[in-house]
């Protein structure tokens, strides 16, 4: 599972970077998600490891980048401010795996999981990244 999530990770981040690049900061709320999601799940069937697991390993992979991107790019967070940006990261994406799983376990199919996990993490992210409306 942490292949497939170092897999999902690279994928997320190439692909974030250049949507957001192209279509702003509401990509962090509309775009990055559906993007997220389908390469977590999508890694770990490719690759046969435990759904569950590499959700869980991708939102540890994203919470160290959240506890060292800010301190090297200069941004001025502190680092209780990373620490809970981190913490964030891997309880939400948890969160979001159990989701995509139990969605799964209901309906006997992953692009149902996904669909679910996606909804719940646009919300998220809208929620603590305040980008909901015209922001950009």
């Amino acid at each position: 599972s942490i292949a497939a999530a170092s897999v999902a990770a690279a994928g997320a981040y190439v692909t974030n970077r250049l949507s957001r690049r192209r279509g702003g900061g509401r990509t962090v709320v509309l775009v990055a998600p559906g993007l997220e999601e389908s390469f977590k799940t999508g890694a770990a069937l490719v690759m046969g490891a435990p759904v569950l697991a590499t959700h869980v390993a991708f939102g540890w992979l994203e919470a160290l980048y959240d506890l060292f991107a800010g301190w090297r790019s200069g941004s001025g967070a502190g680092p209780g401010r990373r620490a809970a940006a981190g913490l964030c990261s891997l309880v939400g994406h948890a969160l979001f795996g159990a989701v995509t799983c139990a969605v799964h376990a209901a309906t006997g199919h992953w692009p149902a999981g996904v669909a679910a996990a996606y909804l719940l993490h646009m919300g998220w992210n809208a929620l603590v990244m305040g980008r909901v409306g015209a922001r950009s």
